[in-house]
């Protein structure tokens, strides 16, 4: 996945016995990354792989995400990382 962005399946449910095909799965994972638009893209990436699953098995999908923090970066030259590394010398 790369150093900044991590995927992980955290759960995968459904069916009500042993060796019977299930009629619903349930998937939950999660994206972390340093960098928003990086998560967007393996969300992006991840949704056209179970598609393409979903489309060579003939069973209808339902995909949905949200987000538990949106990712940023303060540049180096911000005036409040310069505040920030004042208040740590004093």
């Amino acid at each position: 996945m790369g150093e900044a962005l991590t995927v992980n399946i955290g759960t995968i449910q459904g069916g009500t016995a042993p060796n019977i095909v299930s009629d619903t799965c349930i998937v939950q994972g999660e994206i972390r990354s340093d960098r928003h638009g990086q998560a967007l893209a393996q969300w992006e990436d991840i949704k056209a792989c179970f598609q393409q699953a979903g489309d060579a098995f003939g069973v209808t999908l339902s995909l949905s995400h949200r987000f538990g923090c949106i990712a940023y970066e303060i540049p180096k030259e911000a005036a409040v990382i310069a505040r920030a590394e004042r208040g740590c010398r004093a």
